[in-house]
């Protein structure tokens, strides 16, 4: 008679956790490093974005130091009383431009 715990052939070895811990392991790594990548890539990505938009903010910047100057003289007509330069004011604020009204 054979008993249970006699059988044929060589007996496994119940395997540890070793190998499920480095393949956890491993897939945290290869994650991390994924995301890293794509990380530094879109940060390359907005900086040549930021730089592509420094001349036109530039160039935006210019022609409202521009309008501010041209539009200095008419406000100071307007707030003497010139009722053209008042209409002008009024369709320039009208199509959203503000004018900086200079005190006296």
């Amino acid at each position: 008679m054979t008993s249970d715990t006699d059988q044929s052939g060589p007996q496994r070895p119940t395997p540890g956790p070793e190998l499920p811990l480095v393949l956890v392991t491993l897939a945290v790594a290869l994650m991390s490093g994924f995301q890293t990548v794509q990380l530094l890539r879109q940060h390359a990505d907005q900086q040549a974005a930021l730089v592509g938009q420094e001349a036109a903010v530039q160039k935006g910047l210019k022609v409202r130091q521009q309008l501010q100057a041209l539009s200095r003289p008419t406000a100071q007509l307007a707030a003497a009383g010139n009722l053209h330069a008042k209409q002008v004011i009024e369709t320039l604020r009208g199509q959203g431009l503000t004018i900086d009204i200079p005190v006296h």
